[in-house]
C-alpha cells in the first residue's frame, strides 16, 4: 500500500531533517478533538453570553496554539488555521486600532519566517523565489509612495505567506494532519458564523467581504483536505457536510467575489469524489441547503438579488460592481501614466488626483462621485496602479505557478488541486486585497503540497 501512495501523501512522509518533536499526547488526535470540543462549547455559549467574549476566547487559544507550535508543530498548525478562519471577525470586531490592528497574524508570521528562514529554500520554492521577488518589487517601490505607512502595511499582509509555509512544513506531514486541520476549521467557522448571524442585530455592523471570509478560509482547509489523498473517505461525510455548510454561509454574505471563490472550492471537491459519492454529497448538500435557506431568508433574498444585479446587462457597470468597475478604470488611467507604477501603498492619495481629472467622465457616471481615500479593493487593480508592469507580470506568475506545479508531478489529482488554487487566487483578488491570511493559508499548504523535488524523489 505504501508504493502505491498518492504523491501528496508520500511527500509529507519526506521532511529531513525536521523530525515530530516528542508527542504532544498519547492519543494522536488528543489535541484535535480537545480543540473541537471547546469551539463548540465557546459558540454554543453565544446563546447566553456576547459573540465578541467567545471570539476573544478563540482568539486567545489560536494565538496560544500558534505560539506553542513553534515547540508543537502539529498544534502550531491547527492554531495557525484558527487563526486565518477567525480573522474575518477579530480584524473588525477585535482589532480595532494601534499598532495591532489588522496585523497582529502578520506579526506572529513574519516571526515565524525569521526564526525557521533555512526551511523556506527547501519547499514550495516555485512559489517562493517568484513570491520573493515580488516582495522586493513591493519593499523597493515604497520609496516612491505617496503613502509610505500604508505601503508597509501592504507588504506585511504579503510577507505572511512564508510564516505559513514553515507552519505547513513543520506540522503537516501526514494525511490524519490535513484532515483535522479541516475539520477544526471547518466546525470553527460553520459554529462561528452560526453563532454571528443570529446575534449580527446587537453586533457592530461587519463588512460582508470581512465576515465571507471566515467561512471561506474554512473552504480553503478542506479544499487542501481533499487534495491529500487524492478524495476523503475517513471522516469523508464530516467533512463534506462542513463544506456544505460553510458553503451555504459564504453565499448568505451576498459576497459576489466570495461565493464565485466559494464555486471554484466545490468544484474542485466534487472533482475529487467518485460518481456515486458525488451524488450523494448532492443530495445531502441540498436537503441541508433547504433547511439553512430557509432559516435566514431576509440574507438569501438579498445575496440572490445581489447576483441577479450582478448579470442585470440593463444595469451601468458601476451600479452592478458596486463601483468596482470606476476604481478598475482608475488603476488603468494610473497605469497608463506611470507604468511602472505610483509606489506601494500609494493607490488611495493617487485616487484623489483621479476625482479632479476630466478623464475620470470617461469612465462611468459614477467615477467622480467615489469617496476619496478609497481602497483599491482588488489586487489585482491595485498592483497595476501600484507596481505597474513589473508588479503585474510577478503576480501573474506567482498565481499560474501553482497549475504549472501541479503539471510537473505528472499526477492528475495534485494538477487539479493547482489548477483550483490559481482559479480560486485570481478569482478572490478581484474583489479583494491581499489583507486577509485565509488566501494566504490556501496558497501556503498548496505549495507544500506541490512542491516538486519531494513529490518526484518519492513516486521514484
Amino acid at each position: 500500500m505504501m508504493a502505491t501512495a498518492h504523491p501528496a501523501y508520500a511527500m509529507q512522509r519526506r521532511v529531513g531533517g525536521l523530525g515530530r518533536l516528542p508527542d504532544e499526547a498519547a492519543d494522536p488526535a488528543f489535541w484535535e478533538q480537545l480543540l473541537i470540543g471547546v469551539i463548540v462549547l465557546s459558540w454554543l455559549l453565544t446563546i447566553v453570553i456576547d459573540f465578541r467574549a467567545a471570539l476573544t476566547l478563540l482568539w486567545a487559544i489560536g494565538l496560544g496554539a500558534a505560539t506553542i507550535g513553534l515547540r508543537y508543530p502539529r498544534l502550531g498548525l491547527l492554531g495557525i488555521g484558527i487563526l486565518c478562519s477567525l480573522h474575518g471577525f477579530a480584524a473588525p470586531l477585535l482589532l480595532q486600532g494601534g499598532l495591532w490592528r489588522w496585523n497582529t497574524v502578520n506579526y506572529l508570521l513574519l516571526l515565524v519566517a525569521l526564526l525557521f528562514w533555512p526551511y523556506l529554500l527547501r519547499v514550495g520554492r516555485s512559489q517562493s523565489h517568484v513570491l520573493l521577488a515580488f516582495i522586493l518589487l513591493l519593499g523597493v517601490e515604497i520609496l516612491l509612495s505617496a503613502d509610505v505607512q500604508n505601503g508597509i502595511q501592504h507588504v506585511f499582509s504579503v510577507v505572511a505567506v512564508f510564516g505559513l509555509l514553515i507552519y505547513f512544513r513543520r506540522g503537516a506531514r501526514a494525511p490524519d494532519d490535513w484532515h483535522w486541520l479541516a475539520l477544526v476549521t471547518g466546525v470553527l467557522a460553520a459554529a462561528g458564523t452560526g453563532a454571528f448571524l443570529l446575534q449580527q442585530g446587537k453586533l457592530p455592523v461587519i463588512n460582508r467581504n470581512a465576515w465571507s471570509y471566515v467561512s471561506l478560509t474554512a473552504l480553503f482547509a478542506l479544499s487542501l483536505a481533499f487534495g491529500v489523498t487524492g478524495g476523503v473517505k475517513r471522516r469523508g461525510m464530516a467533512l463534506t457536510l462542513l463544506a456544505t455548510i460553510n458553503a451555504l454561509w459564504v453565499f448568505l454574505s451576498g459576497s459576489r467575489g466570495a461565493i464565485l471563490t466559494a464555486v471554484v472550492c466545490l468544484g474542485f471537491i466534487l472533482s475529487q469524489m467518485r460518481l456515486r459519492r458525488a451524488l450523494f454529497f448532492g443530495c445531502i448538500a441540498a436537503l441541508v441547503s433547504v433547511v439553512v435557506l430557509s432559516q435566514f431568508t431576509t440574507l438569501r433574498d438579498n445575496a440572490v438579488g445581489r447576483l441577479g444585479l450582478l448579470a442585470n446587462p440593463t444595469e451601468s457597470l458601476t451600479r452592478r460592481t458596486s463601483g468596482r468597475f470606476d476604481l478598475v478604470f482608475g488603476a488603468w488611467q494610473m497605469f497608463k501614466d506611470h507604468p511602472l507604477g505610483v509606489g506601494t501603498g500609494g493607490f488611495s492619495a493617487s485616487w484623489e488626483d483621479y476625482l479632479a481629472d476630466p478623464r475620470a467622465a470617461e469612465g462611468s457616471a459614477g467615477f467622480k462621485r467615489t469617496h476619496p481615500h478609497l481602497a483599491a479593493h482588488s489586487a489585482w487593480a491595485k498592483v497595476l496602479a501600484e507596481n505597474g508592469l513589473p508588479g503585474i507580470l510577478l503576480l501573474c506568475a506567482y498565481v499560474f505557478s501553482f497549475t504549472l506545479s501541479g503539471w510537473r508531478t505528472h499526477s492528475r489529482d495534485l494538477l487539479r488541486l493547482g489548477l483550483t488554487v490559481t482559479a480560486a487566487l485570481a478569482v478572490a483578488w478581484v474583489s479583494t486585497e491581499f489583507w486577509n491570511p485565509g488566501l494566504w493559508m490556501l496558497a501556503a499548504g498548496a505549495s507544500v503540497l506541490l512542491d516538486r523535488d519531494s513529490a518526484a524523489g518519492l513516486r521514484g
